[in-house]
């Protein structure tokens, strides 16, 4: 990176934050960030410019598919196909949904994944939720007296229990 002052006013962030990590290295006028600087560069830069992020994602995409094709057409041991054909039964021939738009976004701007902990709690939260409800579906069935409701409130204790 060369103007760290001009970076900085981009993303919103504090000149002397960007380069103050241990790690940074200014050679020849330019500053090398290691990966967490630039991470949070990166999700500070997708906060203040949504519309400039996903345009460079649909850039990169299009990059890297181009390259992806031509590797696969200038194989020798390629079929002869159309370019399309290969396109469509590489990658399919969808642009970025608006759900994909978001969860690009969601990626950039949301700062830091959460850590194993944090998944293992969230999982640990459904799972309780699901016991809750298993068990009133089960009182639930039980309550049609029938065989078969009956063999799936067992069942449903059996797999709570277990």
């Amino acid at each position: 990176m060369h103007d760290v002052a001009a970076l900085a006013r981009a993303a919103a962030l504090d000149a002397a934050d960007l380069v103050a990590d241990p790690e940074a290295l200014h050679e020849d006028g330019i500053w090398f960030l290691p990966w967490p600087v630039t991470r949070s560069i990166a999700a500070a830069l997708a906060r203040t410019h949504p519309t400039a992020v996903l345009d460079l994602v649909r850039r990169e995409r299009v990059r890297s598919r181009q390259r992806a094709l031509d590797e696969v057409l200038d194989s020798p041991w390629t079929v002869a196909v159309t370019a399309g054909e290969t396109e469509a039964a590489l990658y399919g021939t969808e642009s970025l949904t608006q759900s994909r738009k978001h969860s690009v976004l969601l990626f950039w701007a949301a700062g830091p994944e959460p850590s194993l902990f944090d998944q293992f709690v969230a999982l640990q939260r459904a799972f309780d939720g699901l016991c809750v409800v298993s068990a009133e579906a089960a009182v639930e069935l039980r309550k049609l007296r029938t065989k078969r409701a009956e063999r799936i409130a067992t069942a449903l204790d059996t797999a709570r229990a277990g």
